[in-house]
């Protein structure tokens, strides 16, 4: 149980599923705009169709934000509410699955979503300072961690920690990102082609010793999603500035190329992930070859989607003729 808000915890969920089933079908739709899957969907609308540099930041603070939130899980090693009640065998709370039909059975303590939430949506409204954005920032930080305790996942303490933590990075990473940037500026190519790979790398192995000396499960806390997308990443978004420099603001008003990119763009993606999901998982089981296939099953999906897939944007727009600048109806 959460004790932050001790047995307020259970109290606010049984509140809340009190409205269940009526209305399932639509937490179950908010709470996955707080699901990875969602969220690289922006992201790659974002790259492909506004701005890659915004894309490109937001996406790297979100998988800081959920390394940070997962080695937070397994340190912590806390019970999901509806686990904690099966195994009490109490009624009260139940766990709902999502539209995605998930019902996760990891750690529980803060919340991912949460966290997610609330960095991607306060580093989005740094950036594009508009009020109707900002209310919709807003409504994502709140609905989509309270989402998670309707669905009887989390503890209220779960989403309140995990928003928190997730305003905290963003917040921290909009102040040093100036810095930052210098510093990778005045890098050689070298210096961080050796950065994207090994700091990943350390990062995920010093998460597994952390929560094997609390004495907890490092398969409930997976860590190597999150280094792997930051190799794919920083390895794509370097070689993508150096070799294909995808047009993206100069074609804002070209509506035709903007809706072909994002279509194509997630079909590929998401057949990437689904079928890729589905090959490694049978092919590569059991420690440590699961886990090095995760690692680099999204390696693969990252570089895939912030290089190779800008490659065949500019070779089917010059085949096409197509020219920035250019509107069409």
């Amino acid at each position: 149980m959460g004790e932050l808000l001790g047995s307020l915890d259970d109290q606010i969920i049984i509140f809340l599923q009190t409205f269940s089933p009526l209305l399932d079908p639509i937490f179950g739709l908010i709470t996955f705009f707080g699901d990875k899957l969602f969220v690289i969907g922006i992201l790659i609308i974002i790259f492909y169709c506004i701005d890659k540099k915004v894309a490109f930041r937001a996406a790297i603070l979100v998988i800081f934000t959920a390394f940070v939130t997962y080695s937070l899980k397994g340190i912590f090693a806390l019970e999901r509410p509806y686990l904690e009640y099966e195994r009490l065998n109490k009624s009260g709370i139940k766990g709902t699955k999502d539209i995605l039909g998930q019902l996760p059975t990891d750690y529980t303590f803060p919340s991912g979503h949460s966290s997610n939430a609330g960095s991607f949506w306060t580093f989005l409204a740094s950036r594009w300072r508009h009020l109707g954005f900002g209310i919709v920032a807003v409504v994502m930080i709140i609905m989509i961690p309270l989402s998670r305790s309707y669905l009887g996942v989390h503890w209220p303490t779960d989403i309140i920690v995990g928003v928190l933590l997730g305003i905290l990075i963003s917040l921290l990473f909009i102040y040093l990102l100036p810095r930052i940037e210098q510093i990778t500026a005045k890098s050689s190519t070298l210096i961080l082609f050796l950065v994207a790979i090994i700091a990943p790398i350390l990062a995920v192995v010093m998460s597994y010793v952390f929560i094997v000396l609390s004495g907890h499960d490092f398969g409930l806390a997976d860590t190597t999603t999150y280094g792997g997308l930051f190799t794919g990443l920083s390895l794509g978004y370097m070689f993508e500035e150096r070799f294909i420099n995808l047009k993206v603001k100069e074609f804002r008003r070209n509506k035709k190329v903007l809706i072909y990119r994002g279509i194509l763009g997630l079909s590929i993606i998401l057949g990437l992930y689904f079928s890729m999901s589905a090959i490694f998982e049978v092919l590569f089981k059991g420690f440590p070859l699961e886990y090095i296939a995760r690692f680099c099953r999204y390696a693969i999906l990252a570089f895939a989607g912030i290089f190779c897939l800008p490659w065949l944007f500019v070779v089917i727009e010059r085949r096409l003729s197509l020219e920035p600048g250019a509107p069409t109806e």
